[in-house]
């Protein structure tokens, strides 16, 4: 008897239909592991009546670090940066 080509690219069972899942899934599913870290903020603020100056200071230590979304790879973060800001109240 002859047989439908396609037949045999399909699961037979339950457990090949859960491997072939897996498989799927795992081709989906980026994952990469990243060591732990610890990122040092610090800052002030000083206020003169209404005039305020503040002066941040992120990733004191300028740790090297990765982020990772949902559908990208690993991404290098900024390292030390500063940010200084003045600010009146009306």
């Amino acid at each position: 008897a002859e047989t439908d080509s396609n037949e045999n690219d399909y699961p037979q069972d339950n457990e090949d239909y859960e491997q072939m899942a897996d498989d799927y899934i795992e081709k989906l599913v980026f994952s990469k592991e990243m060591p732990a870290r610890a990122i040092v903020n610090i800052g002030a603020e000083y206020q003169l009546d209404r005039l305020s100056f503040g002066f941040n200071v992120r990733n004191l230590f300028n740790t090297r670090y990765y982020r990772s979304g949902m559908n990208t790879s690993l991404v290098p973060q900024k390292g030390c940066w500063f940010i200084f800001d003045v600010a009146y109240k009306f």
